[in-house]
């Protein structure tokens, strides 16, 4: 697999080179020139500076992982998932089990929350569950 291709073209009377990188899992890629390094992105038909917030995006999609997957300092039992229990008991018919934050991404297997968990009791009332329990399961 080629990483990078590098054609040379002309436009409007001058010589061009265009650089085509692969798609790959070690994002961002970066251009260094003069002691700059920068990262850029595709907005429409031009290339332009990666903001800060793309750029830490596109560090967490390099290394398999999302805002909401990073794992915080909080710990589970000094937070209420009540709401969210009673909820998925209401709904499934299920009650919410242990192993169910570990599941549903809300917490790590030594009980520390995901940012996913931690916003969890905050804005419980904002999230609609997007969960279904296929037939014959409940």
């Amino acid at each position: 697999m080629e990483w990078f291709i590098l054609k040379p073209l002309q436009e409007d009377g001058k010589n061009l080179l265009a650089l085509e990188v692969s798609p790959g899992r070690s994002t961002p890629y970066y251009y260094k020139a003069d002691g700059v390094m920068e990262a850029y992105i595709r907005v429409g038909n031009e290339s332009v500076i990666a903001p800060d917030y793309i750029v830490n995006e596109l560090i967490l999609k390099g290394t398999n992982q999302s805002f909401d997957t990073i794992t915080t300092d909080a710990v589970k039992k000094n937070y209420s998932f009540t709401l969210l229990e009673a909820t998925y008991l209401e709904r499934t018919g299920l009650r919410f089990e242990p192993s169910d934050y570990i599941s549903f991404g809300l917490t790590d297997k030594n009980g520390f929350l995901t940012n996913a968990g931690r916003l969890m009791p905050i804005n419980i009332r904002f999230i609609t569950p997007v969960y279904s329990v296929p037939d014959g399961m409940v």
